[in-house]
């Protein structure tokens, strides 16, 4: 008989409003990282997180966006930021991209 493996199921965390506190996950890690340009592999800032390494969002950098969150920011005010450097729609996919992963969370 063979064995059948389950993959865990992941369930789509949702933020609850732009009020949610949150903060970068103490899980996570930022590290050096090669990236590859048009003409060159050259070293940027990416972020671990269980053994997950994420370096951008489409064009966006994300260790840019997240290291300006500081600890009980809420949801509102990094996209306010955000939205200074890149476009406000684009904030809110990389935020709510980052929430579902796990890169922010809740502090406790």
């Amino acid at each position: 008989m063979a064995a059948e493996t389950i993959k865990e199921q992941r369930v789509p965390r949702r933020l609850a409003s732009l009020d949610q506190r949150m903060r970068i996950s103490p899980r996570a890690t930022f590290i050096p990282v090669a990236t590859a340009t048009e003409k060159y592999i050259v070293e940027s800032e990416g972020i671990e997180l269980d053994g997950q390494v994420f370096s951008r969002l489409g064009e966006h950098d994300l260790s840019k966006l997240l290291s300006q969150i500081a600890d009980m920011t809420s949801a509102r005010d990094v996209l306010q930021k955000w939205s200074q450097q890149i476009p406000p729609r684009s904030a809110v996919q990389v935020l709510e991209w980052a929430w579902e992963r796990g890169l922010l969370e809740s502090p406790s």
